[in-house]
């Protein structure tokens, strides 16, 4: 979706594409810039100052993570009802979904919810392999130690592991 963005810098309006969902499937360049730098944004016309909206955004990652966990970072309180985020998150998770072509009602996906901030470390994660480590070895940052746990061990039941 295109949205118009003022520079916090210069003040100027930009139109900035502003991503509701990323998957590795159909944009792998955009996915891994957001997993390196943990930024997709967008430079400023006149100042060249990188834009990033504000915007709720949910990510997969089929290439580490399967169609099974996908991510999502909520717009800040400010600009969206943090109460509203789980739906939104599974509004977008059907959309992802059904655009990967899975319209198998029995296809659970697990969403795990982090602050814009948290995501590059979530987003680094090898989650076939976090689900196969112990849980008491597993060292995770402090800012997605607890959504990722949750859904690691939803995994790991569903697995047989638990």
């Amino acid at each position: 979706m295109e949205t118009n963005w003022g520079c916090p810098v210069c003040g100027t309006d930009n139109s900035i594409k502003a991503w509701s969902i990323l998957s590795s499937v159909d944009q792998p360049a955009l996915v891994e810039r957001l997993a390196s730098t943990g930024s997709i944004g967008s430079p400023c016309n006149p100042c060249g100052h990188i834009i990033d909206v504000d915007h709720p955004i949910l990510v997969h990652r089929g290439d580490r993570w399967g169609s099974t966990v996908l991510a999502y970072s909520p717009a800040s309180p400010a600009v969206a009802p943090i109460e509203t985020a789980g739906e939104v998150a599974e509004g977008l998770a059907i959309i992802l979904l059904s655009n990967l072509g899975i319209t198998d009602p029995s296809h659970e996906a697990f969403i795990v919810m982090v602050p814009r901030l948290a995501l590059r470390n979530l987003l680094i994660r090898d989650v076939r392999a976090d689900v196969h480590t112990p849980p008491g070895q597993l060292r995770l940052p402090a800012d997605i130690a607890g959504s990722y746990r949750s859904v690691l061990l939803r995994l790991r039941q569903r697995l047989g592991y638990e």
